[in-house]
């Protein structure tokens, strides 16, 4: 078995209590990719994959829902990153204006746990958002176990980031449209679209790295059954006895 710790994103002692691999450093592994794409692959892929956007249904996923707002007409070329709570305040939405601000989760995609606001701030996993001109601002909360799903009480919780004081009776209305609700195979398919073309040189390495990385928490993309190695069958002949 190849040695994973050869993997860019792959550390040393990245396991929990129980030897799951750390939910934060996946989160980690996809923010550190948007920063070291080029600007125009980091366009492309941000785009394609906010593209594949649905609605977070915490009822049930197979229901109608509101669609979500179409992802803004911005440039993701040069989008900014951050981790957590350490987003530069003179970039926190709680204090510059933003023209465009959504949550975007990403998740195994496991029906979402129905839970109460509750009380306290909430610590989103990273965002991305436009350091310039203040065009757009997308908090992200990611989740990757279908025992550890998105929690609406937590989404609720973060869009007080965004100036947006949501109740949980407003969840149709208000919050759905401003989610960006993602899986981590939507991920993998945006960066399949993504790194391709001749001139993808060292986006293709990231790109790949992240792929294979993702790969270690369970998601692989099914790219359909070879049947190239198989052997051929022996000529059927009925001879005399």
């Amino acid at each position: 078995m190849a040695d994973r710790h050869l993997n860019l994103f792959y550390a040393y002692g990245g396991h929990d209590g129980v030897g799951n691999l750390i939910e934060d450093n996946l989160t980690r592994a996809f923010i550190k990719t948007v920063r070291m794409l080029s600007p125009e692959r980091r366009e492309a892929f941000l785009k394609d994959l906010f593209g594949r956007a649905r609605p977070l249904m915490f009822v049930d996923r197979t229901h109608p829902a509101p669609p979500p707002k179409p992802i803004p007409c911005v440039s993701f070329a040069e989008a900014d990153v951050a981790l957590q709570d350490h987003i530069p305040r003179k970039h926190d939405p709680r204090h510059r204006k933003y023209e465009h601000k959504r949550v975007v989760t990403i998740s195994s995609g496991a029906q979402p746990m129905k839970r109460n606001r509750g009380s306290g701030q909430s610590i989103p996993d990273a965002w991305i958002y436009d350091c310039s001109t203040a065009s757009f601002c997308f908090l992200v909360e990611s989740k990757y176990r279908d025992d550890n799903p998105i929690e609406t009480g937590q989404i609720l919780r973060h869009g007080d980031w965004l100036g947006k004081n949501w109740r949980g009776s407003d969840w149709d209305e208000c919050v759905a449209p401003d989610l960006l609700d993602l899986t981590w195979y939507d991920v993998l398919e945006a960066i399949e679209t993504a790194n391709v073309g001749p001139d993808a040189g060292l986006d293709r390495k990231v790109f790949d790295e992240l792929a294979q990385y993702i790969g270690y928490y369970g998601y692989r993309s099914f790219r359909g059954l070879d049947f190239t190695s198989l052997t051929m069958p022996p000529e059927w002949q009925i001879v005399q006895p």
